[in-house]
C-alpha cells in the first residue's frame, strides 16, 4: 500500500488507484475508498467506466458511509454528466428520498424512470408511484395519471378500477366516476355490493351530470333482478323526473 501511494505521487495511475481501491474496501476504509474512486473515475478513459465507477462510488456513500445526501448528489451528477438515462441511478435516488422520507422526491424520480421503461416494469413502477401519491403524498391527481398506465395495460385490474373510481370522485371528475362505476357494476358478484354501487351511479348520472334517463336506465337493469332498493330509488327517480 506504500509504494502504491509513493506511486501516485507523480500522479494518479488507474492501476494503482484501482489495488488500493478494493485494499480501502477490504479494510472498511470505505471514505477512502469513496476519495479514490473519484481519481480513479477521473482518469477513465471511456464513458462506461466512469459510469461503472461513479456508480460504484454512489452506491458506497449510500450503503456503507450512509450518507444519503451525498450519495443523491452523486446520483444526480451521474444523471446531469455521465447518462441522463441510468434507470439506476434513478432507482437509488428514488430509494433513497423514500427512506428519507422525502416522498414527492421519491416521486419525482419515479417518474423519471417512468419515461424510461415499457411493459411489465412500467407497470410495476406505476404501482408503486400510484401508492406514493395516494397514502404518502395525498395527490389524487398523481395517484390517477399512474393508476391509467395500469389500467391502460390491464382493463381488468379491478382493483386499479376501484381505486381510479374512489380517486376521480376525490378531484369531483363524475363523468369518470360514473364510467369506473359502470365497469365494476358489470363484474359484482355480489348483489347488495351491486345494488348499492347501481344507485350511486344513478345518484352521479342525475345529480351531478344531468343524465336522469341514463339515471332511470341504470336502475332499472338492476331492479328488473327482482332488487328492491333499487325498485324504489327508480320509483323515486322517476317521480323527480315527472
Amino acid at each position: 500500500r506504500e509504494s502504491l501511494l509513493l506511486l501516485l505521487s507523480d500522479g494518479d495511475d488507474a492501476g494503482a488507484l484501482t489495488l488500493l481501491v478494493d485494499d480501502a474496501a477490504e479494510r472498511g476504509d470505505y471514505q477512502e475508498c469513496v476519495e479514490l474512486l473519484r481519481r480513479l473515475g477521473a482518469i477513465a478513459h471511456t464513458p462506461e467506466d466512469k459510469l461503472r465507477i461513479a456508480l460504484r462510488e454512489a452506491g458506497l456513500l449510500a450503503e456503507s458511509i450512509q450518507d444519503v445526501d451525498g450519495a443523491i448528489e452523486r446520483y444526480e451528477n451521474i444523471l446531469k454528466t455521465l447518462a441522463p438515462k441510468s434507470r439506476e441511478a434513478l432507482a437509488a435516488i428514488a430509494n433513497l428520498e423514500e427512506q428519507r422520507t422525502n416522498f414527492p422526491g421519491a416521486a419525482h424520480a419515479l417518474e423519471r424512470e417512468l419515461v424510461l421503461v415499457e411493459g411489465e416494469t412500467k407497470i410495476e413502477l406505476a404501482q408503486r408511484l400510484a401508492q406514493l401519491y395516494e397514502t404518502r403524498i395525498g395527490d389524487p391527481r398523481g395517484a390517477i395519471r399512474a393508476l391509467e398506465l395500469v389500467h391502460a395495460a390491464d382493463p381488468e385490474d379491478f382493483d386499479a378500477i376501484a381505486r381510479l373510481e374512489k380517486l376521480c370522485g376525490e378531484v369531483e371528475d363524475w363523468p369518470r366516476v360514473a364510467h369506473f362505476l359502470q365497469l365494476l357494476i358489470e363484474v359484482e358478484g355480489d348483489e347488495e355490493e351491486a345494488s348499492r354501487m347501481t344507485r350511486r351511479l344513478a345518484e352521479i348520472l342525475h345529480d351531478r351530470l344531468n343524465r336522469g334517463d341514463e339515471a332511470l336506465a341504470a336502475l332499472d337493469r338492476i331492479a328488473d333482478t327482482g332488487d328492491e332498493p333499487c325498485r324504489r330509488a327508480y320509483v323515486e327517480l322517476g317521480d323527480k323526473l315527472g
